[in-house]
């Protein structure tokens, strides 16, 4: 199965003219979204993940006013074989397309502190974080536990409605388990292609390696 990413840097959306420009190509619902966030670069985010989903399902002949709330309120294309998943964070949005349910997340590194993977993940990841030498050791591998547990809980459509305790993340293996490992819930796959980022997706299906993409797009 091909698993495609696709990455846009929102920077551009901080010309005001621009990002003028640019409110008028979403949707009526998108545009109401932004209006109603209060901080500036969330609405830089928001409009360039409306942006280019848009653009991608164009692309792919879908019509984005077609798209139906599943699950969770998770937004899909009904009757088809056609799934996606939107992150983002810090200057980058990040969305992901495949034929089998997806989940996507992408974090920007930053401090953290020390007893929150005490708080949210399962003994032994928190115990691996802890072992890590350096800080930068640390934050490094913090980031793609909690990376690879948001994809996984937006593949569901949970979301944090999820208790990151519930499952376990081999790292090692690219797998999402079940607490007592008994049980594999999703594939995992990590996108090393930002500096100071991590991307994480989970998906239900097995990928296909050498189908993998990783593209950045300009709007």
């Amino acid at each position: 199965m091909n698993i495609e990413v696709f990455l846009l840097n929102v920077e551009f959306l901080q010309n005001q003219d621009v990002f003028a420009t640019k409110l008028r190509h979403v949707s009526k619902e998108r545009r109401e979204k932004i209006n109603r966030l209060k901080n500036q670069a969330d609405k830089y985010r928001s409009l360039g993940a409306g942006l280019l989903l848009e653009r991608v399902l164009k692309e792919h002949f879908i019509d984005p006013s077609n798209l139906v709330e599943g699950d969770y309120g998770k937004p899909e294309v009904p009757g088809s074989d056609f799934y996606f998943n939107l992150s983002h964070s810090g200057d980058y949005v990040a969305l992901v397309i495949g034929k089998c349910p997806v989940g996507i997340d992408i974090q920007e590194h930053r401090k953290f502190k020390n007893d929150i993977p005490k708080r949210f993940f399962c003994q032994e990841e928190a115990a691996h974080i802890g072992k890590k030498k350096t800080e930068e050791e640390k934050q490094n591998l913090f980031f793609r536990y909690w990376s690879a547990k948001e994809s996984f809980v937006k593949l569901t459509g949970e979301g944090m409605k999820r208790d990151f305790h519930s499952f376990f993340v081999d790292l090692k293996n690219d797998r999402i388990l079940s607490k007592d490992k008994a049980e594999q819930l999703a594939y995992l796959m990590e996108y090393p292609c930002l500096e100071n980022y991590t991307i994480m997706v989970s998906s239900e299906d097995k990928p296909d390696n050498r189908l993998f993409k990783s593209i950045y797009y300009k709007l």
